[in-house]
């Protein structure tokens, strides 16, 4: 059997060098057909640029006050600075995080070292706030495909594309809902009914997350709320970076069904989504887009987003800097942490199937 820390190492060569080779694929592709030597030559709107920077960081802001909403909501003690410095540390541990640590257990972890009385209120803020962001995402997206009619579409990759869309929109607010029945706290068949252990395990996280919540329906709604404006924000800063490149581009209608979706490829274990994203949006562009857009004129957006979501994570280095010893004892406890419950679940998987 491959040691846990050689199978980390392994597993952050793969996810990086899917991610890599992903991204070198289509900016060789892209300048195949002189698509940088476009971009360069042809005038570009900057004032356009400026303000989609500005959009972008307005929505990183907002993320934060959603954290910080989800956090105050159990009673957890906690200044909105040091919401500011966990939420920025993570999401710079996104991007640079190499093994099995992202940003999102960098962050849960900084925080219940922080609030030691409240460990496991800790981790389910920051689970609670993935899942109600990647909600968020499917509602704003089947919501633009229901309104602006690209269930009508004459490709059927863009059809299949809404419709499975609209199916997981669904599905997950079937799972969500019943997951929020209080019974649910009390279900114990899970490792009986998935077919992995390990599944099962983020179940049960999903289940005790959610279960301190169920008497918070007020900062569920709220931070539903403001996943929607972040969102609809952020597809406000893809259509001005568009609009302020050279070459034509989809529709702000067309952007709120494209960035969502695009967006929705976060949940790849990628670093940073790197390299998904970009193809996610290269290819949704071509499909989806009533007008004719230029070859890889998706890459040039999405790679023009990197950069911005890029400048806003050099923030995070700052603490970083700041707290070099304090953050790398931090992810030391951290990767031994999850070691330790991946060692448990193994153990557990063992005993299940002897």
């Amino acid at each position: 059997m491959v040691p846990s820390r050689a199978r980390k190492l392994i597993i952050g060569f793969l996810k990086y060098g899917v991610s890599l080779g992903i991204l070198a694929y289509l900016v060789w592709d892209a300048q195949r057909d002189a698509t940088f030597a476009r971009l360069v030559a042809e005038p570009k709107h900057w004032g356009l640029l400026t303000a989609a920077c500005g959009l972008c960081t307005f929505a990183a802001m907002l993320t934060i006050v959603r954290w910080y909403i989800l956090v105050r909501a159990l009673d957890i003690p906690f200044d909105p600075r040091d919401a500011f410095r966990l939420w920025f540390l993570g999401y710079l541990f996104n991007f640079i995080s190499f093994g099995a640590v992202g940003g999102d257990v960098i962050k849960a972890f900084l925080l219940a070292k922080e609030q030691p009385n409240h460990r496991a209120e800790s981790v389910a803020t920051v689970l609670v706030d993935r899942i109600i962001g990647l909600y968020a995402l499917l509602v704003l997206a089947s919501c633009a495909i229901l309104a602006f009619g690209q269930l009508n579409s004459s490709r059927a990759d863009v059809v299949g594309i809404c419709r499975a869309t609209l199916i997981t929109t669904i599905a997950m607010t079937a799972v969500l809902a019943l997951l929020m029945l209080p019974a649910m706290a009390r279900w114990t068949s899970v490792p009986k009914i998935l077919w992995s252990e390990k599944l099962a395990h983020i179940v049960r996280r999903m289940v005790g997350a959610l279960a301190i919540y169920r008497r918070r329906p007020r900062a569920l709604v709220g931070s539903m709320a403001y996943s929607i404006v972040v969102h609809v924000a952020t597809t406000l800063g893809f259509y001005l970076i568009a609009r302020g490149l050279p070459g034509a581009s989809p529709t702000l209608s067309e952007h709120l069904v494209i960035v969502p979706i695009t967006l929705s490829t976060g949940v790849l274990p990628l670093p940073g989504g790197i390299g998904a994203l970009e193809g996610a949006l290269d290819f949704l562009y071509q499909a989806m887009s009533a007008n004719p857009v230029p070859q890889n004129q998706g890459l040039l957006v999405a790679l023009v987003y990197r950069v911005i979501t890029i400048v806003i994570a050099l923030v995070g280095l700052v603490f970083y800097l700041m707290h070099r010893r304090e953050l790398s004892d931090a992810l030391h406890d951290a990767e031994a942490e999850e070691a330790a419950a991946e060692q448990e679940l193994e153990q557990t998987q063992r005993v299940a199937m002897s």
